[in-house]
């Protein structure tokens, strides 16, 4: 009995001491996590590799990645209290690139809702094409007793191209911790479908008639 008592306890012990990941994945995508063509990545810079691997991804249709230009991992602690975090320290050009592989299929939007938690909020995000259109649907969020915030960004890319590239500037000594990026294709509407809206906005203006 007694042994049993004990390997409870240290049982117990070691699930109260073990190191917790936290990720500062603040808000859910403006659509549902199950969309046919959502994908989701996260990046916590737990290694030095440049470019950046995520470390979570769910995305069937290939890899994604984040390159830090003018920065360097390692020196500056993080949220969690780390030191697994990039240090921007080159001004004008520090910056970090964002690569994500999404559905092929030709379609009318591709929407990314991007979350960045860092100790400055990103000077410019370019998206290609420069059609693209970039809101912050969220106020920012102040992680108390930090210099840390969450910023997020939702961008709307017309034509729904396979790849998309998003870049984001940052200003000298700048510290990120975490990205967070969820993504989904919306597709061409079926042609049946034209054929009914097509229908319904033709009697909608015959009874008004």
């Amino acid at each position: 009995m007694m042994k049993k008592l004990a390997l409870a306890a240290a049982v117990l012990t070691v699930l109260l001491v073990a190191p917790v990941a936290q990720a500062e994945n603040l808000w859910d995508p403006p659509w549902d996590l199950t969309y046919p063509t959502a994908t989701f990545q996260i990046w916590e810079f737990y290694m030095p590799d440049n470019p950046a691997l995520p470390t979570e991804i769910q995305n069937p249709y290939g890899p994604a990645s984040i390159e830090i230009t003018g920065g360097e991992w390692g020196e500056w602690e993080g949220l969690q209290g780390g030191f697994d975090t990039w240090h921007i320290f080159d001004f004008p050009v520090g910056c970090i690139t964002i690569q994500v592989h999404n559905n092929p299929e030709p379609g009318i939007v591709k929407e990314v809702f991007l979350q960045v938690t860092s100790s400055k909020a990103p000077g410019n995000i370019c998206a290609a094409p420069p059609e693209s259109s970039i809101t912050s649907p969220n106020p920012q969020i102040w992680h108390e007793g930090t210099n840390f915030y969450t910023y997020n960004y939702l961008i709307s890319i017309p034509g729904n191209p396979p790849v998309e590239w998003i870049t984001l500037t940052f200003p000298e000594c700048t510290v990120i911790d975490e990205v967070v990026v969820h993504t989904r294709c919306v597709a061409i509407p079926e042609p049946g479908l034209l054929a009914l809206s097509g229908l319904g906005t033709l009697l909608f203006f015959r009874k008004k008639k």
